[in-house]
């Protein structure tokens, strides 16, 4: 079941990798800026019932120019290096919305590593629009928001910053704010533990 490829001594196993290139899915949740949107106070925090979220408007460089969330996230040493990791959020319209009406996403993100100049660029910017059709147009109606990252720049051990906001709908944008719940990432694993000393 195991390919052992890392053994330091007195025999202790490293790094594990599955035979016939077995691989698997797991997910890694980004570390939410909360100092920032708490220094600011945007985007507001809202709550319904017990899910706390963040309510986010268009943005815009004017009045809503800290309307977005930004995280943090070292790119997993286990990650098989090659298949496209995603950033998933989940998000809810805040009222009742017009059938079909729309409301759109971006993401920004960069990665580097240590022993390097920190970018000042953006490496990839993503979009992502949700459709409130029927059925999906009632208030609080929650739908997945998902960007698939480009792995071609990615290494593992990186440190990855990525930057998410409310952009206008490419049509017939909804009325009211959007409420994001909850993110994470997800990445295929093809190995258990890591060489790196930090095992993560």
């Amino acid at each position: 079941m195991w390919n052992l490829r890392h053994i330091s001594f007195p025999y202790i196993v490293q790094q594990l990798f599955f035979r016939n290139g077995g691989e698997f899915w797991a997910g890694r949740e980004p570390f939410l800026d909360e100092n920032a949107a708490n220094d600011k106070a945007k985007p507001t925090l809202v709550t319904r019932g017990l899910f706390n979220g963040y309510s986010m408007p268009i943005w815009d460089a004017g009045g809503n120019v800290n309307e977005e969330l930004h995280f943090r996230l070292r790119v997993p040493h286990r990650w098989n290096g090659t298949t496209a990791p995603s950033f998933y959020s989940i998000s809810a319209i805040s009222a009742g919305e017009t059938e079909n009406d729309r409301y759109q996403f971006e993401l920004a993100w960069c990665a580097e590593d240590v022993e390097n100049v920190v970018p000042d660029t953006i490496c990839e910017t993503l979009t992502c629009e949700c459709i409130c059709s029927t059925g999906k147009n009632a208030a609080w109606f929650a739908q997945i928001i998902a960007f698939e990252l480009d792995p071609a720049t990615l290494v593992s051990g990186q440190n990855m910053q990525m930057r998410l906001r409310r952009i206008a709908a490419t049509a017939s944008d909804v009325t009211n704010e959007i409420v994001l719940f909850h993110w994470d990432t997800r990445w295929k694993m093809n190995n258990i533990g890591s060489t790196s000393a930090s095992g993560y």
